[in-house]
């Protein structure tokens, strides 16, 4: 890895392949995640290839791929994409380091379809996402999860037993296919969530001052927490319902929302309904790979109500400002943080 003098890291072509491939299968150490990921968001053609290998080379995903279709098809087809006119416009130097990108890819999918077909009771797949993107994984038992931005999901190769556990830390949505005879179960650093077969959202970033939030899109969903105290709470959810559990105060509050203003991401779409300042900052910074800093806590009294699909970071911070008494300052980009978010003051 070569360091230069603004600040951004370059690899060389040779490790760029493995780099992903040992990100998405969670193996860097975290200062040379913070790195990749720094790279990544530096060019527009670095995201669409770390998009394009999440998709294939994404442990889950590569476990579905292996029941469903033909591997190296699949491969095939990434391999089309990458280099063939007209579909994916990459630059000279992406397609150079595509290719030796394309045999770790192939290696992974067969060590990953061995481990399938011979599964140890404890193996576990850990899926993770940079900040800026989403990604979707099939697991064992056909359910669906969509993976927001800078989260990680945990699960086995198989299910065993009489419960389906996962774990996460940071935002996913779930479609959960019903089996009576197996609960499932989202554990998260602040509490867990327990169901039958559902659809549902959780918001378990662990994040200092950041709530836990379950929304329940249809079904049943039973959400369990522990106190500052040690004793244990059991909140009990119906569609349509929003519950959200503070853990520097232990309150737990529930709301009637659109759900839209809480399931749009998975589609990269943001909708505000009435939303909080807080709360709609929030959701641009995992849309768009910024991080805001509210200098002005006035503001926060803010509520905004709107729809962006494929708008630019810009026209969307142009919305806020014409709709209420705000203003937006970049800060300089060497300041960038290292997981290289762009700074945004809110005054």
């Amino acid at each position: 890895m070569k360091d230069h003098d603004n600040g951004k890291h370059a690899f060389e072509e040779a490790e760029i392949g493995i780099l992903h491939v040992r990100y998405f299968s969670g193996e860097l150490d975290k200062s040379r995640a913070e790195a990749l990921e720094q790279w990544i968001h530096s060019d527009e053609e670095h995201v669409r290839l770390a998009n394009e290998v999440c998709r294939i080379c994404s442990m889950g995903e590569t476990l579905h791929v292996m029941k469903t279709t033909d591997t190296e098809a699949a491969l095939k087809k990434m391999h089309r994409r990458m280099f063939g006119r007209g579909l994916v416009r990459v630059s000279r130097h992406v397609a150079r380091f595509a290719a030796v990108l394309f045999l770790p890819a192939a290696i992974l999918c067969g060590w990953y379809a061995w481990k399938y077909y011979n599964p140890s009771p404890d193996e576990y797949i850990e899926m993770r996402t940079a900040t800026g993107m989403l990604s979707s994984v099939t697991l064992p038992d056909s359910s669906k999860v969509w993976l927001n931005s800078n989260s990680i999901l945990r699960y086995p190769v198989r299910f065993t037993g009489k419960k389906r556990t996962v774990s996460l830390k940071g935002e996913a949505y779930f479609d959960v296919k019903r089996d009576e005879e197996r609960r499932f179960i989202v554990e998260t650093p602040s509490m867990q969530v327990e169901v039958l077969g559902t659809e549902f959202n959780v918001d378990a970033y662990d994040e200092p001052g950041r709530d836990a939030r379950t929304a329940l899109v249809e079904g049943s969903v039973q959400m369990s927490f522990s106190d500052s105290a040690g004793v244990s709470h059991v909140v009990r959810m119906s569609p349509g319902q929003l519950v959200t559990y503070c853990r520097e105060t232990d309150e737990v509050t529930r709301s009637r929302i659109n759900m839209e203003t809480i399931t749009s991401w998975k589609n990269g779409s943001i909708v505000f309904d009435n939303t909080s300042l807080a709360d709609a900052l929030r959701m641009v910074e995992n849309r768009y790979n910024v991080s805001f800093d509210i200098r002005n806590r006035s503001l926060l009294k803010n509520r905004y109500t709107g729809r962006f699909d494929n708008q630019s970071l810009d026209r969307v911070l142009e919305y806020f400002v014409r709709t209420t008494d705000i203003r937006f300052e970049r800060e300089d980009p060497v300041s960038a943080n290292v997981s290289g978010r762009e700074k945004i003051r809110v005054y």
